[in-house]
């Protein structure tokens, strides 16, 4: 790796060929496209993502998304937004770019008082989101579309593979 020079920034649509590229990098059988980003993060009935990016001489080397979603709370419809696409390319990992993405992204939810905020983090990110004033809410549940067999024993879910 040659002379790195960190920029970090609230990502525009120009940015989003470069993420498009780390994403499909790191998951290459996620079957993220172009398409797909532009419905995800810019066609979001709740509205446009907020992408913070950081990016090493114009090529994306990681990224925190949050993407809104319309939350009910006690009644009532708020706007909410899950934390996601939390990703550093692996040459760059130790550099707090995780950390310093991370708190760009929380400056930005903590101004959003009555948001009702989420994510599904990983083993990956899970220390991050602890660490930064997270805390789980509890398990996510079981759910299967057919009907099990009785007396069928099943474990809670404990995260997610593909």
């Amino acid at each position: 790796m040659e002379h790195i020079q960190l920029k970090f920034s609230l990502a525009d649509k120009a940015d989003m060929a470069s993420l498009l590229s780390l994403i499909q990098a790191l998951y290459p059988n996620l079957g993220w496209t172009k398409d797909y980003m532009e419905w995800h993060y810019f066609e979001n009935p709740a509205g446009q993502a907020k992408v913070w990016m950081c990016q090493d001489q114009g090529r994306a080397v990681g990224s925190v998304t949050a993407v809104p979603h319309r939350v009910w709370t006690r009644d009532r419809c708020t706007l909410g937004y899950r934390v996601q696409d939390v990703l550093t390319h692996p040459e760059y990992r130790g550099k707090s770019i995780y950390r310093t993405l991370s708190e760009e992204c929380y400056a930005f939810l903590d101004d959003e008082e009555n948001g009702v905020h989420f994510t599904f983090p990983n083993e990956n990110s899970d220390r991050v989101f602890r660490t930064s004033r997270w805390f789980p809410i509890g398990e996510i549940p079981l759910w299967s579309a057919k009907p099990l067999a009785p007396k069928t024993r099943y474990e809670p879910l404990k995260n997610f593979e593909l």
